[in-house]
């Protein structure tokens, strides 16, 4: 028995980074801000999102599983066009989303040490220590690291959320005003809700890219089965923690008069600030742990996915293509060398207006979420994926019923801003 469990613990990896991707700035700071202004209604929202997109994330486990390759390889072998788009999307969102989740891990980081630190230095430190952690020790590391990442955080998300419970008298609290749809700010919030829970789609990409570096570096075999549910562990962790999150901020804010500061160190200070004062000075380094782990997590595996993807992106459409050879690790660094210092300076001379990149950068991940839900869907049905793994015909129908539904989402969105 416990050989079995060990090598179902060893076969998790890929789901599990997915997880550790998603459970960021959607999670710590989207879902408490949700439970904290429009109480328990949210829960719904993270429910649909998850559901909706359930079928366009599973296509990496279900897809390179199968073939041993990236679902970016099967975009190129579609058309590479389909890449190309890939890109720009990818571009249009690395440096606001890797700019947005940095600075949240900087602003706890801030708080748990407590020195007279700017939010430009912390921001240095997080990036600059993701950015060595991947130079030296690259997958291997994370596959080996981040499964017990997830583990610890889980149990101090599930513990803090059992002693705000047991803690607070929430009789007292008064009813606030709920979502409302002819609301702008709701409906704007919303947007970027849906768009990051549990992360922009083109994370899918990355799990694909996952998947094939396990089954190159590890002795062990990993099935389609085993794939399928390390996805499924990794997926459902999410939605359990963005749950959590969010009635972590309904427990510590709604209806209490507190208002939650926009800029991250402030952010960050109040929601440790409520939790010392609730539960006492002991819950402090409880708490910071666990959100510091939360987004420290995210950033590495943000950092690694955006640029893994755009490196391998860049050697199919500029070397395989003209059968020229190349060394993709070095195409990696230099990838990632660019884009964390063209990150820190986003942070260094954009930071005041941060709040406005993050929104842009979550209504484009929306916007984009049926682009690249079509073309995953695209390539389980297509001729040249093995005919024994193609999803059933009630499943790809389902596929399809969501997939109109983002879009008819995507379009509505875009005649609400235009009339």
């Amino acid at each position: 028995m416990s050989q079995r469990l060990n090598y179902l613990f060893n076969a998790l990896g890929p789901g599990i980074l997915l997880a550790a991707t998603a459970i960021g700035v959607s999670h710590l700071v989207q879902s408490v801000q949700a439970g904290a202004k429009y109480g328990l209604l949210f829960i719904l929202f993270i429910l649909f999102a998850h559901i909706i997109k359930y079928p366009f994330f599973e296509a990496a486990p279900r897809y390179s599983s199968v073939t041993k390759k990236t679902l970016l390889h099967g975009y190129y072998d579609l058309h590479p066009a389909y890449l190309v788009i890939y890109l720009i999307v990818t571009l249009l969102s690395v440096f606001t989303l890797l700019s947005a989740v940095t600075v949240v891990a900087a602003g706890i980081f801030a708080n748990m040490i407590k020195l007279d630190f700017n939010i430009h230095v912390w921001s240095t430190i997080v990036l600059t220590s993701s950015y060595l952690i991947l130079a030296i020790g690259k997958y291997e590391f994370l596959d080996r690291s981040i499964k017990y990442v997830i583990l610890a955080l889980t149990i101090t998300s599930i513990l803090s959320l059992v002693l705000a419970l047991t803690s607070l008298d929430l009789s007292s609290r008064i009813t606030v005003p709920e979502f409302s749809f002819s609301n702008n700010l709701d409906l704007l919030f919303l947007i970027g809700f849906l768009g990051w829970m549990p992360c922009p789609l083109d994370c899918a990409v990355w799990n694909s890219i996952w998947i094939v570096e396990k089954k190159h570096n590890d002795s062990i075999d990993v099935s389609y089965k085993k794939s399928l549910l390390d996805f499924r562990a990794g997926y459902l962790t999410t939605a359990i923690l963005g749950i959590i999150f969010l009635l972590l901020g309904y427990v510590m804010f709604y209806g209490s008069g507190t208002e939650l500061p926009p800029k991250s160190i402030g952010f960050v200070a109040k929601f440790l600030e409520v939790y010392t004062n609730s539960l006492g000075s002991w819950s402090f380094y409880l708490i910071a742990t666990a959100a510091f782990i939360t987004m420290f997590s995210t950033v590495i595996t943000c950092t690694d996915g955006y640029h893994r993807s755009i490196a391998k992106s860049i050697k199919l459409l500029f070397y395989d293509r003209k059968n020229n050879k190349c060394d993709e690790d070095k195409i990696y660094l230099y990838v990632l060398t660019a884009c964390v210092i063209i990150t820190l300076l986003v942070i260094y001379f954009l930071i005041e207006n941060m709040r406005q990149l993050v929104l842009i950068a979550t209504v484009i991940s929306f916007l984009t979420t049926p682009i690249l839900a079509w073309f995953n869907l695209k390539l389980l049905t297509h001729k040249n994926y093995p005919k024994k793994y193609r999803p059933s015909k009630r499943y790809i129908a389902v596929s399809y019923v969501m997939l109109s539904i983002l879009i008819c989402l995507a379009v509505g969105f875009i005649l609400s801003r235009i009339l």
